[in-house]
């Protein structure tokens, strides 16, 4: 709920200052937020911090994105003139609305108050032409270039019935969980035809959980809208993280919980560790992956999908005896059917 009410304050539209005879309809980007009385600026910067999209489909309906990541949530709006508003709460002005600028401003019945603010966006192909793509993030899997997926890079998931990524590899791989907490973590390469090549799991289960989880990512081959860097196809490396919680009650197993959110005891920051690890191992930087794994480490010393990267890292560095450390660790736990 407080992601969506997050959302639901992020846009805002005071005063009218400039035709409104362009079509809303599209995906805007906002770039900058200032309060209401200081004078529209004529040109704004990128500013890369956060993220806020609209998306209106000319139809009466409009989705909100706090993250490029997510699906967006989906709301009624309306538009007549220099009036904007949309659920049951929210109104704006349209200040300025050209083919590539939107002008929006609060309104609070019917007015443009002391508290109001002015919101700027941009159409999201102008965002993401002028985004710069970070350097570290093209990295190289076999003799594959490849770019980390990005704001500027993300592909996206389409499937009528299962329109979130996450719920449709959830719904193939469930029945591997075992009773509590399971964490998930993949990277898989999406080529520009659409076909899928270096799935790894990074988080896992079990080894038939490996097994569908690889079975799985494969079957969305072909499903996926990919972006272009600089008007040409490039390959992109995706990556999938979840938790999954499966409860034991009166005797029998409950269908598992996907938690999108990671609600449980603090496992984003685990989870966001672990994800930087990630990113580190594919830029090929070892050492910085380590210093994640580390942290990772502090929420839950005894996983053995750390230890075994740690094994991997290890030996990648030449340290032998660390390496052999880990090895052991990784041989006395569930995970030993990577090392045999």
């Amino acid at each position: 709920m407080k992601h969506i009410l997050s959302l639901l304050l992020f846009i805002t539209v005071p005063g009218l200052s400039a035709q409104t005879s362009h079509d809303l309809k599209g995906s805007w980007v906002r770039i900058l937020e200032e309060p209401y009385g200081e004078a529209i600026k004529d040109s704004v910067d990128i500013v890369d911090k956060d993220y806020l999209k609209i998306r209106f489909d000319g139809r009466g309906q409009m989705k909100i994105y706090a993250s490029y990541r997510a699906n967006g949530i989906r709301l009624p709006y309306e538009h007549h003139g220099n009036q904007l508003s949309f659920g049951t709460v929210r109104q704006f002005r349209v200040e300025q609305l050209s083919d590539d600028r939107l002008i929006l401003s609060d309104m609070t019945e019917g007015k443009v108050t002391a508290n109001s603010k002015r919101h700027y966006y941009q159409r999201e192909s102008v965002f993401l032409d002028a985004l710069p793509y970070p350097t570290q993030d093209r990295v190289i899997l076999g003799k594959d270039t490849a770019y980390l997926a990005s704001k500027k890079l993300f592909p996206i998931f389409q499937i009528t019935d299962t329109p979130d990524f996450h719920i449709f590899i959830h719904n193939q791989i469930r029945h591997s969980y075992a009773i509590g907490e399971n964490y998930f973590h993949a990277t898989f390469m999406i080529r520009p035809d659409g076909s899928i090549d270096h799935v790894n799991i990074h988080h896992r289960i079990s080894k038939g959980h490996d097994k569908r989880a690889v079975k799985a990512i494969l079957s969305s081959a072909g499903r996926w809208q990919i972006p272009q860097l600089n008007g040409r196809p490039v390959n992109i490396i995706m990556s999938i993280e979840d938790l999954f919680t499966r409860k034991a009650q009166s005797g029998s197993v409950q269908t598992p919980q996907i938690d999108l959110d990671y609600n449980a005891e603090d496992p984003q920051v685990y989870m966001g560790y672990f994800n930087l690890a990630i990113r580190n191992v594919l830029r090929n930087n070892p050492e910085e992956a380590l210093k994640y794994l580390r942290l990772c480490e502090d929420r839950k010393p005894e996983d053995p999908n750390l230890h075994y990267l740690r094994y991997q890292l290890y030996k990648i560095l030449g340290e032998k005896e660390k390496a052999d450390q880990q090895l052991g660790k990784v041989k006395r736990s569930g995970l030993r059917y990577l090392v045999k």
